[in-house]
């Protein structure tokens, strides 16, 4: 399964869409974004230090559908862990109720974030370990 996350958050993160004035380079699969091209342009602080990243449309929208995988997969686990739970520990309580479901080990849970350049190995490994096949890079 993916590794734990290790993430922490940005001091202050702006996103913005934005259109090329000059030629960039994704920071995600690399192609160039032409003069013209709509883009989404990251400024971050983190650690005291600012950074400036660009990602393609196409990145961009492969982030998306990949994080709303990545989310929909942990409330799939957690509901499968509850329902495993509660049924494996069912106690008699006052009122014949199960008890709370413990936390989910960590080990089934899966992080829905990245650094930028690394989107793509995340989906892979993702799909290896969630889907069963190993998708080739753009």
């Amino acid at each position: 399964m993916l590794a734990e996350c290790v993430c922490e958050s940005a001091e202050v993160q702006t996103v913005s869409t934005v259109k090329a004035r000059k030629p960039w380079q994704c920071c995600e699969c690399r192609s160039v974004i032409q003069i013209g091209e709509s883009h989404t342009h990251y400024k971050t602080l983190f650690d005291g230090y600012w950074s400036s990243d660009r990602m393609c449309e196409t990145c961009r929208t492969v982030s998306e559908a990949f994080s709303k995988a990545l989310r929909t997969y942990n409330e799939t686990v957690r509901a499968a862990w509850e329902a495993f739970y509660r049924r494996s520990h069912f106690v008699v309580y006052a009122g014949n109720t199960a008890p709370p479901p413990a936390p989910i080990p960590s080990q089934y849970e899966v992080c829905d974030c990245w650094c930028f350049g690394e989107l793509w190995e995340h989906v892979a490994e993702y799909c290896e370990a969630a889907l069963g096949y190993h998708p080739q890079r753009p």
